[in-house]
């Protein structure tokens, strides 16, 4: 299977109406997975982007503290 089927963009892809603040984390050994979030953060300022070092697509588990880090500081700027 090719790495790009993983990703559904025919349904996922149209970000560009989300009205509400969200959060993508990815970790930073996973490559598409970065791709693809940088790509929708530039298609909508409302997306905020959390690249975690050292942690494959289970960024909760690769880097707990981390990703707990990034989940708070998150909620704490959405008003």
């Amino acid at each position: 299977m090719n790495e790009v089927s993983l990703y559904p963009f025919h349904q996922t892809g149209d970000v560009s109406d989300l009205n509400v603040p969200a959060l993508r984390i990815v970790g930073d050994m996973q490559e598409l997975e970065v791709s693809v979030a940088i790509t929708y953060r530039t298609l909508n300022p409302s997306i905020h982007l959390s690249i975690i070092p050292m942690a494959g697509h289970l960024v909760h588990k690769d880097q707990p503290a981390l990703y707990a880090q990034a989940v708070h500081t998150f909620i704490k700027g959405v008003k």
